[in-house]
């Protein structure tokens, strides 16, 4: 297959096997992954994008998928593995590396409000503003299975790597002048949890929307048929709405049909879904009784804060945005109203007390509610000092 100059397009375990050791170890390697997945569970592997300052490969995964000869790279902790909004990225890589992650990873998303960049900025974005190339996006929704790629695919699969190294290399030189490289690892660190990409089942309810308003014998009912159709998604390798729709499930779960005809009644459930598993949804719901209770409470609704409660958020949330003022750092960041409603409301556990958020502004409010600091103005500036000093 032909390629774009300067790039080498690898489908044999002999070129994919010679271009590792041309390689070397270099101190970062730029990723990106193409694949579908529209009509199945796992995402389908149909590209593998790779840069280094000198080199670029497009490897196919389809003639290759046996991709044990970047383990040495992907493995290696010296070598960063540089992704932009690489979640999905590095499910595909865990599926196809037999449930292994690369390590250490650099997500350039993550990273990019942490120099005083835009929140989720894109990576065409990322890179006008960094290094001032303009990227065509004209292929997001092309069949990547298709062979052969054209000279347009692989052109556009190649930006996708191209300035992302620069775009690592702008970035990391900015966190380390402002000393938050460690803030930024500790945050990229929490994608390569295993946990992420092979969620346990009886977790699957509680990504339905709504779930969580549910009676807790009806949320037991609707984790049972959420786990059942989690597992069989899995089996089949297709979408989980072409199993029943959320809707559905939600449905059953509240009206409990006896009967073949009162299931057919469900919101959303069809003919063929009726046909094809009608049995075993009943069955669920005839064993429900048995249920153990579900793993984890469901949401909770919102319990009304007291005036103290609603006080003191106001006041975290504007000592927040200072901080965040004082380090040109967006707030939201350090944590969201959400967050700080649940610190002040159960602190013990909380994120906020975690690693650099603690250090900077964390520790801080849990002293506020500890009573041992306070708030005062000094010289015009709201402080957080020492109850002996107020």
């Amino acid at each position: 297959m032909s390629a774009p100059p300067n790039v080498s397009f690898i489908d044999n375990p002999e070129r994919l096997q010679a271009f590792c050791e041309e390689l070397g170890t270099p101190p970062w390697i730029a990723l990106d992954t193409e694949f579908l997945r529209e009509r199945t569970y796992f995402p389908k592997f149909c590209l593998l994008q790779i840069a280094t300052k000198d080199r670029v490969a497009c490897i196919d995964p389809l003639a290759c998928p046996d991709l044990s000869a970047l383990d040495p790279l992907f493995d290696h902790p010296e070598v960063v593995k540089v992704f932009h909004s690489g979640r999905q990225d590095l499910e595909v890589l865990y599926r196809a590396r037999g449930g292994r992650l690369p390590n250490p990873v650099f997500d350039t998303q993550i990273a990019a409000p942490y120099v005083g960049l835009a929140d989720q900025i894109g990576y065409a974005a990322l890179a006008a503003e960094l290094v001032g190339a303009q990227l065509e996006k004209g292929h997001t929704r092309t069949d990547w299975s298709a062979r052969p790629l054209s000279e347009a695919q692989l052109q556009y699969a190649v930006e996708d790597v191209l300035y992302l190294g620069q775009i690592f290399l702008s970035l990391a030189a900015r966190l380390a002048q402002l000393g938050r490289r460690e803030w930024v690892d500790e945050e990229t660190a929490k994608l390569i949890n295993p946990a992420l990409y092979d969620p346990d089942p009886q977790d699957a309810w509680l990504r339905i929307g709504g779930s969580g308003q549910l009676a807790e014998r009806d949320g037991r009912l609707l984790q049972s048929l959420a786990a059942w159709r989690e597992r069989l998604a899995r089996t089949q390798d297709c979408p989980r709405s072409w199993i029943a729709k959320d809707e559905t499930l939600m449905e059953i779960a509240r009206q409990r049909p006896k009967d073949m005809a009162a299931l057919k009644r469900a919101k959303g459930l069809d003919e063929r879904c009726a046909k094809r598993f009608g049995d075993a949804l009943l069955s669920i719901v005839h064993a429900a009784t048995d249920v153990a209770p579900v793993s984890r409470a469901p949401k909770a609704r919102p319990v009304p804060e007291t005036p103290t409660q609603e006080a003191l958020l106001d006041v975290f949330t504007a000592l927040l945005r200072l901080k965040g003022a004082e380090c040109s750092l967006n707030p939201a960041l350090i944590a969201s109203r959400r967050e700080l409603r649940e610190f002040i409301a159960t602190p013990e556990g909380s994120p906020l007390l975690q690693g650099w958020r603690g250090a900077l502004a964390g520790q801080e409010l849990l002293a506020i509610l500890r009573g041992t600091k306070s708030l005062r103005i000094v010289e015009g500036v709201l402080r957080v000092t020492d109850i002996a000093c107020a």
